[in-house]
């Protein structure tokens, strides 16, 4: 219980999943990946105002097949995202968490996840 308090309720929901699809065959496992795959893009399209730019441009649309889209995505680098930082982030800077990089390529990079 304090575990579930402590790390928030995504926490439990991943490990659930885990525990849910631990045996699962290869196919389903494809299959799963293949939908977490899509959420996060999806996510990324209607959430992240870079994403948002970057595709209104383009007539692509996030249902087509996943092995078409992913390619279309931007590869993008630290430099962009602290350059753009205000585009690359959705949601309540009261949920943001700050974490760093250990800084190998000698500055540390700085990102924020949900708190919850």
């Amino acid at each position: 219980m304090l575990r579930s308090i402590l790390l928030g309720p995504n926490y439990l929901l991943k490990k659930r999943t885990i525990e849910r699809t631990e045996f699962f065959a290869k196919k389903e496992l494809a299959q799963l990946q293949s939908q977490e795959l899509h959420r996060i893009l999806s996510r990324a399209v209607n959430a992240i105002p870079f994403y948002q730019a970057f595709f209104s441009q383009r007539d692509v649309t996030i249902f087509e097949n996943l092995a078409q889209v992913l390619p279309r995505f931007p590869i993008i680098d630290k430099r962009t995202i602290r350059n753009n930082f205000d585009i690359f982030y959705a949601g309540s800077s009261v949920r943001r968490l700050k974490a760093t990089s250990g800084g190998s390529t000698g500055q540390p990079f700085v990102f924020y996840m949900d708190r919850f």
